[in-house]
């Protein structure tokens, strides 16, 4: 298996897949993480950085290299995390989201 957490959102930020690493690092559920914003997982404050990061990613104009988040858990524990993006496209080349890599800072 993937030793680190991973998760795709689709082109409006949505989690639209999770893996089981980062379900047990987060605290939640398949469930409760799938179909909902991914800066709903950001502590409050950073919420509109996050949008708007993500938004740059998507367009291709994002930061290349990894970065630090910070995350909540489940609990409300906040987290920092390393972070790797790279976009996912279809079979025509479009941008249809983003794949998330995530390991303990």
């Amino acid at each position: 298996g993937v030793p680190f957490a991973v998760h795709d959102v689709d082109c409006a930020g949505r989690v639209t897949w999770v893996n089981q690493v980062q379900c047990r690092l987060f605290g939640f559920s398949h469930e409760q993480m799938l179909g909902r914003p991914v800066w709903d997982f950001a502590p409050t404050a950073h919420r509109p950085q996050r949008c708007e990061e993500i938004e740059r990613a998507l367009r291709g104009a994002g930061e290349p290299g990894g970065r630090e988040w910070s995350y909540e858990d489940a609990s409300g524990t906040c987290r920092v995390l390393q972070v790797q993006d790279t976009r996912l496209t279809n079979a025509d080349g479009e941008v249809i989201g983003l794949r998330f890599f995530l390991l303990d800072a």
